[in-house]
């Protein structure tokens, strides 16, 4: 294959790839604001109640996507090839790196062992959660905007939001890899529902909305 085929093909899969990613989103975000919307959280409808919803809602994609071969871990797992950026994006580049610290004569022990270091192979359904992911964050940022938060604060909101989102998400993976039901309830009662009892019947009505985005997957595949 030539380089240009090769580099259209490669633009042509990113591009599907997000078009999947973004579509997806959306049908998230319809469901967990639908919640919101109808008031039958009765829960004031504010935009931290809607930050959880989503961030609710897209773990469990997430989460749904490691059974169809994907890992929503992934994120966590390549952390340690990021830069500590504020948008969190991922950076493989440090591989490179290392294969080319353990080519020079003067090799080191700390050489040595990054050279052994790849991060997790990167499968289309663990793309398809990184482009999920970063696409959240994007909408979480239009949202801001939309209500007002400048150029000059909107860092500082994207990071916090980024840290929170995170560790929610993990959270709730956590929850659902083993299997504890209760671990989730109480996660749903403290993060969308403000502390309410575990028996208050949102969180059912949450989890039933959760069972049925279940049944809607797996997503089209982006290749297609």
């Amino acid at each position: 294959m030539s380089w240009f085929r090769k580099l259209r093909q490669e633009k042509n899969q990113k591009k599907a790839l997000h078009t999947q990613a973004m579509a997806l989103h959306d049908q998230l975000v319809e469901q967990a604001l639908s919640l919101s919307a109808e008031d039958g959280l009765a829960v004031e409808d504010s935009f931290d109640l809607r930050f959880d919803l989503v961030v609710l809602f897209v773990s469990a994609a997430l989460f749904r996507l490691k059974g169809q071969g994907g890992n929503p871990r992934d994120i966590q797992a390549r952390a340690a090839f990021k830069d500590q950026n504020d948008t969190g994006e991922i950076i493989t580049e440090k591989n490179e790196v290392a294969k080319k610290a353990g080519s020079h004569d003067n090799k080191n022990e700390n050489a040595d062992s990054l050279k052994g270091e790849t991060p997790p192979k990167e499968q289309p359904d663990q793309s398809l959660s990184q482009a999920l992911w970063e696409i959240t964050f994007e909408g979480f940022e239009m949202s801001l905007r939309q209500r007002g938060v400048n150029d000059v604060r909107i860092g500082a909101r994207m990071r916090q939001i980024f840290q929170d989102a995170t560790g929610r998400r993990n959270i709730y993976l956590s929850a659902w890899e083993n299997g504890d039901q209760d671990a989730l309830r109480r996660a749903i009662r403290r993060n969308v529902l403000n502390t309410r009892p575990l028996e208050d019947p949102g969180i059912d009505r949450i989890l039933a909305a959760l069972d049925h985005l279940a049944g809607e997957f797996p997503p089209d595949n982006p290749s297609t």
